[in-house]
Order: C-alpha cells, then structure tokens, then sequence
C-alpha cells in the first residue's frame, strides 16, 4: 500500500512538470519564473535604455581606470501571495482506480490545472490593462485582405523603437490560431495541413519570434445557478513580447512571476494529501506563493479586435 511518505514526492514531480511545462497556458511564457526566497521584497528594474548606451571613453592607456558604466536604476516591490487548490475524492471513487496511486495522480493533475488557470487570469489583466501599448488591427485577420504579418511586424516595431529590444514571443488565444493557419496570405507561405504539429515553429518563424504560444484555456464566465457560459481567458488578444528566462533580475523582462522556493517548495510547487474521516475521503492540495509583476510595459504590445 502507498503511504503518503512514498506518495507524495511523485505528486510533487507532476506539479512541478507542470509548472515547467505549462501546457495550454501562456502566462508563464509572457511573466516566466523567477525564483526567489523571499515572500516579499524590493528589487532594482534597468532601464532598457541603459543597455545601450554608448560609451565615450573605451579606450584604455596603461595604468589608467578601467571605464565603468553608471547604469540607471528604478525600483519596485513584489510580495507573493498563496495560491492553492485542493480536490477531495470519496474512497469509492479512490477504489474505481486499480493502481494504487492513480487517483491521487489525476487529483494533482487538476488541482495544480486550477491554480495555473488563477495565474493566467491574474497575467492577462495585467497584460490587457493601460499600461501595457496596444491598438486594434485596421482589418480584422478574418478577412481575407487583412495583413496578420504586417501588424505584427508593426508590433515588433513599436517594442524594438522604444527599447531596443526585439520581441522574442507572440502569444494567441486558440481562435486567433485557427484563424492563421487558414489565412491565405499565410497558407500562401506555410504549405502544410491544418492538424501538421509544425505549426506553432513555423509561425514562430514566418513572425520572426523565438516562440510562438498558443493559450487554450477558457473559464465558465456564469454566476453560480446560471447556465454554463464558456469564455477563452485571452478573448481575441494577441501579445508580443521580450521577456528574459535567465536569473538576471536586471535584465529587461516585459514581466516575472516571483515565486518562491524553500525547504517546504523546493521546486515552487507542492502537494499535499490528506485523509477526511468524517467524509471518508482522501484529499489532495496543490499550494504556490507567487506575484506577477509587469516588469517593463515597454517592452510588450497588445494587438486586439483580430477576429472583428
């Protein structure tokens, strides 16, 4: 029989799987993690104009000071929250599961799912707020004379003249998706089938971006006691954007997810079960501390209105 002390490490593994590799979701790929072990705390924000600026006085004679640049400086705070999800199985759904285990695994697929689903919503309102530049396409990408590569590349344009940086993602929602792929200006370029897995890299590709996401996710936009109304989390929004995956935290980033690891997250991500007597149920949470921050509005662009 699975203990929870042989039980949970393989729970945590799969939520940690995950977290690394979000599938369906694109706010880890717009705000991609940053580790820290603080709950809260400042950290400095380079000005992206700081990374190339020129310097005057390179050369060096024999015996003099190196020249050292004085770069420029902000400020913000972060402070995490924790966000969790746990779900509850009776044990006779527990024992429909003939592999010891198996019940446990699916419950931490859908509960960690849940708290993915929060931090996308939580990414998208900040992507979709003023802050961050944005305008409507002229011609929504549904019709067939509308120019997908030339707002995007207008996008891209807006970022690198502001910055200096080039956008390295784009992200879509599922709809806008299906629409480009059967857009003729871009069959015209890409010959491949609808279901081709190549897709997402050719896209990439002919958008001239490192990665190309597509976001699947959607939620029941219904009060409680309504009837069932499904909604995608990113509506017809399209994002382009330079974000940085290394552990520089003065490296420019359209935006970071702080999440915190210690002795009880090691990895950000943890699960725990637990037996209910009285409901005669095995219950499974995933919990993370986390903050989003828009760490550089600049270096970001919203295109909206693509589907009309």
């Amino acid at each position: 029989m699975l203990t929870t002390t042989t039980l949970q490490p393989v729970l945590t593994k799969i939520a940690v799987a995950m977290l690394q590799e979000p599938k369906d979701f694109v706010g880890l790929s717009l705000f991609p993690l940053f580790r820290t072990g603080l709950l809260s705390s400042m950290y400095w924000v380079v000005d992206p104009a700081a990374m190339v600026t020129a310097q005057p006085n390179m050369p060096r004679s024999p015996g003099a000071p190196f020249a050292r640049s004085l770069t420029k400086l902000g400020s913000d705070v972060y402070s995490t929250e924790q966000y969790a999800h746990e779900e509850s199985m009776g044990r006779e759904e527990n024992a429909k599961y003939a592999r010891p285990g198996a019940a446990q695994e699916a419950a931490t697929r859908r509960a960690v799912r849940v708290v993915l689903l929060g931090h996308e919503q939580r990414v998208m309102l900040q992507c979709t707020g003023a802050a961050v530049p944005s305008a409507a396409v002229a011609t929504a990408w549904t019709d067939v004379n509308s120019d997908p590569i030339g707002d995007v590349a207008a996008a891209r344009q807006y970022i690198f003249s502001g910055s200096s940086m080039d956008a390295n993602i784009m992200t879509v929602p599922w709809t806008v998706y299906e629409v480009l792929k059967r857009h003729p200006k871009i069959q015209a370029i890409v010959k491949i089938s609808d279901g081709d897995s190549r897709w997402p890299a050719l896209l990439a590709a002919l958008f001239d971006v490192d990665k190309f996401a597509v976001a699947k996710d959607a939620v029941n936009m219904a009060n409680e006691g309504q009837a069932f109304s499904l909604s995608q989390v990113w509506a017809d929004n399209v994002m382009l954007a330079h974000v940085d995956t290394t552990e520089d935290l003065q490296a420019p980033s359209f935006g970071r997810t702080f999440i915190v690891t210690d002795e009880e997250s090691p990895d950000g991500i943890s699960v725990e079960t637990y037996g209910e007597e009285v409901l005669a149920a095995i219950s499974v949470r995933a919990f993370q501390h986390t903050a989003e921050k828009l760490t550089g509005a600049m270096l970001g662009y919203r295109l909206y209105g693509v589907l009309g």
